[in-house]
């Protein structure tokens, strides 16, 4: 009898830690959640902010931004950002329709323009010169990556940076020819680019941001 009651005590305690190695799984391997909102109608640039205007919504913690995890807070209003936000009186910036995610960018207090919405929140953006000769292409669009090179004043040319993201092109009127482009950059990329391109001409290699190797990393393993 004294087995019988042993054997279902050890019994009981693997069932009690099997069920709480179980939760514990669950909640490493389960993402994380987080509220954001998302307008429950077209409204006009203007409007002032309410909270009876949105609606939320759950959504994965961490979201892929240009190829990296980003926190959803850094493209989006959070439940834990919407009181102050609301406290604030902003308004929209442009018009919005059904369904539209709220950002900061949306509203005329906070927002800033389209480039922004793309970019990462510890990045700058750097426009530079281009033609459709130094910039690969005519056809050159939003989204690309690309190496940028630098021929100096003296006749050598160096490898600047490898795999930078166009955030913008920009054309000479309408259909016209490429004459600069905007890229994501550090605080240090941007000083660097700035600097190379007053004491020489920046070039543009178009990559296969998916497939492209980086030279640098070859030579660590040559």
């Amino acid at each position: 009898m004294k087995r019988n009651m042993k054997i279902v005590i050890v019994l009981s305690v693997a069932l009690v830690f099997a069920i709480a190695a179980g939760i514990c799984i669950y909640g490493f391997l389960s993402p994380q959640r987080s509220t954001v909102y998302v307008f429950d109608g077209a409204y006009e640039a203007g409007t002032m902010l309410t909270a009876d205007m949105l609606t939320p919504i759950q959504v994965d913690a961490d979201i892929v931004v240009a190829g990296a995890k980003a926190s959803v807070g850094q493209r989006f209003v959070t439940s834990a950002d919407l009181p102050a936000l609301l406290k604030m009186g902003d308004s929209l910036k442009t018009n919005v329709e059904e369904g539209t995610p709220l950002m900061l960018n949306l509203l005329s207090a906070t927002g800033g323009n389209a480039i922004e919405m793309t970019m990462k929140s510890s990045a700058v953006a750097v426009t530079v010169n281009a033609t459709p000769i130094t910039g690969v292409t005519n056809d050159l669009e939003q989204g690309a990556s690309v190496n940028v090179y630098v021929t100096y004043h003296t006749g050598s040319t160096t490898l600047l940076f490898e795999k930078m993201r166009v955030l913008a092109v920009h054309k000479e009127g309408t259909g016209g020819s490429l004459s600069g482009i905007t890229l994501e950059l550090t605080n240090e990329e941007a000083v660097q680019i700035i600097n190379a391109s007053g004491n020489g001409t920046l070039y543009f290699g178009l990559v296969n941001a998916g497939g492209y190797e980086s030279v640098y990393d070859n030579a660590d393993t040559n």
